[in-house]
């Protein structure tokens, strides 16, 4: 059986990018014709286990091993 070719096992790889060497064999084919396919695959469907990470370090300017400063409450009355 041949990972890299979607003859032996087409269920299983012809939504990957047929003949390609192993950099480019996990990359999703995309034509940019269908809107539904494009909401369901989008960024924020999956688990986006590395950007939401990347997310709330990025909301806290990339701060690493210092406290945060306290905020301040804005209704003063």
């Amino acid at each position: 059986m041949d990972c890299l070719n979607s003859h032996f096992v087409p269920s299983l790889w012809t939504f990957l990018i047929p003949n390609q060497p192993a950099p480019n064999a996990a990359k999703v084919r995309s034509y940019n014709w269908s809107v539904k396919v494009k909401r369901r695959n989008t960024t924020g469907t999956g688990s986006m286990r590395h950007l939401k990470v990347v997310r709330r370090r990025f909301r806290n300017k990339f701060r690493e091993g210092t406290q945060a400063k306290p905020r301040k409450s804005t209704n003063t009355k």
